[in-house]
């Protein structure tokens, strides 16, 4: 399938390029749009195939100089001028597809910032009325809330809750957070300081400002 890739007429080979890379990220985008979604369950098994995008892209951009000290020798000129021609082709698009994807799970989680401000405000009255945090979620039942609330994202459906001081939270009395890997590239989470005292760096990663909220890139 390589050698007659190879074969072809560079028009050709650019074409299928472009295809294959359409495909392929416009793909991923889909994948990470779904996994934040609120239509359905399973989207972290769905992130796993995101790897699989990811890596050829890296290739892709890696064969791009090996194709420039490739040209001066006559045998291996034809496939290096390919790959020269072909790589940026199918790089661009992924490139582009890279930060759509990461517009569109910022977007999200702007929106599941909004939608848990009830959950948020029901454990601030709890602590105020009796004196501490809840010691877990169900503790809201039913007198704040009717039920726990979920996310609404297919791949990140639960709230996870702690409480209780500590250095490892930044002193904060309790934290609301979400669990967000993609794929096994990366252990993201999207946390909830009561203090807002998020720091630039740490719990894994740097962290970006959402609303009241903190995602962390690992």
């Amino acid at each position: 399938m390589i050698k007659g890739f190879f074969s072809k007429p560079l028009a050709t080979q650019v074409g299928i390029a472009a295809a294959v890379s359409l495909v392929v990220h416009g793909a991923t985008v889909l994948i990470e749009w779904y996994a934040v979604s609120p239509i359905g369950y399973g989207g972290v098994a769905l992130l796993f195939l995101v790897p699989f995008a990811v890596f050829p892209l890296l290739l892709a951009l890696l064969a791009i100089p090996l194709s420039l000290f490739a040209l001066p020798f006559k045998r291996l000129r034809r496939p290096a001028l390919t790959l020269l021609v072909c790589c940026p082709i199918y790089v661009l698009p992924g490139l582009g597809a890279i930060r759509l994807a990461d517009a569109v799970r910022i977007t999200a989680f702007h929106r599941l910032a909004v939608r848990s401000q009830p959950l948020i405000d029901a454990i601030h009255k709890f602590a105020e009325e009796r004196g501490r945090p809840p010691k877990d979620l169900r503790e809201l039942v039913p007198s704040y809330l009717p039920g726990i609330p979920r996310t609404g994202m297919a791949a990140y459906p639960e709230y996870e809750y702690v409480s209780g001081e500590g250095g490892s939270w930044d002193e904060n009395p309790w934290v609301l957070f979400v669990n967000t890997p993609s794929g096994g590239l990366n252990w993201d989470m999207f946390i909830y300081f009561p203090l807002q005292n998020y720091p630039r760096q740490g719990h894994g990663g740097s962290l970006e400002r959402v609303g009241k909220w903190a995602y962390v890139h690992e």
